[in-house]
């Protein structure tokens, strides 16, 4: 089994049922109708696609999603739906696309895999891609989880940092998002245990930190935030 097979095979293991995965983005349903709302053909560009949930998504939402995905199996995988994926790294071949082309981009488990200075690329990148009023989305393991944080987190030898959210929007704001806001999604399965109880610390708070930015300011006003 080559290191692209091993990686689908621990996601198909590990990362939740296709099914689980899917409804888990009704997070972001707001985020879809506002595209709907605000754009003329709307397009969705998605950063390391893996198996194609969010884009499966996008396809029964009714728009237009492109995936980038390095690893040949789960490129394969995304295929075998019928989905649209470009095979290769993910700056290399948003190099290809014109500016403002995308009303979103959405980078979904990933950026806990880069280090910094490709970080500070691809975000440069998504600027240059993301329309005036578009969105970029980020979600990442949230580490205010303790077991999330300190346990979780290392399940998977490809993650190499842990992503703080006051860093994160003070990333973009320097790189020219004019505002990011960040929200925390996917309460544990412990969410609901007695306040008082050490477990509901441990692992009751979201699992997942969102990021939602714009390089216009629009998202500061209040009445956009929904």
């Amino acid at each position: 089994m080559n290191k692209d097979e091993f990686y689908l095979s621990f996601e198909n293991k590990f990362r939740g049922t296709r099914e689980h995965i899917i409804s888990s983005f009704c997070n972001y349903d707001g985020s879809l109708n506002y595209c709907y709302s605000n754009f003329s053909s709307p397009k969705v560009l998605d950063i390391g696609c893996g198996r194609g949930e969010w884009l499966q998504k996008l396809k029964e939402f009714g728009l237009d999603g492109t995936g980038v995905e390095i690893n040949r199996s789960m490129v394969q995988s995304c295929r075998d739906l019928k989905l649209n994926v470009l095979e290769g790294d993910a700056i290399s071949l948003m190099k290809n696309f014109d500016n403002d082309t995308f009303a979103i981009i959405s980078i979904f488990h990933v950026v806990e895999h880069l280090n910094s200075d490709y970080l500070d690329e691809l975000f440069s990148e998504c600027k240059r891609l993301l329309s005036p009023k578009g969105l970029l989305i980020i979600e990442t393991p949230s580490i205010d989880n303790l077991i999330i944080s300190t346990n979780n987190f290392y399940l998977d030898n490809t993650h190499i940092t842990h992503i703080n959210a006051n860093e994160i929007t003070f990333r973009l704001n320097k790189l020219g998002f004019q505002s990011s806001k960040p929200y925390y999604i996917n309460s544990g399965p412990l969410s609901k245990a007695d306040n008082m109880n050490l477990t509901k610390v441990l692992n009751g708070v979201s699992q997942d930190l969102c990021i939602i930015s714009s390089i216009s300011d629009f998202l500061n006003d209040d009445l956009n935030k929904s």
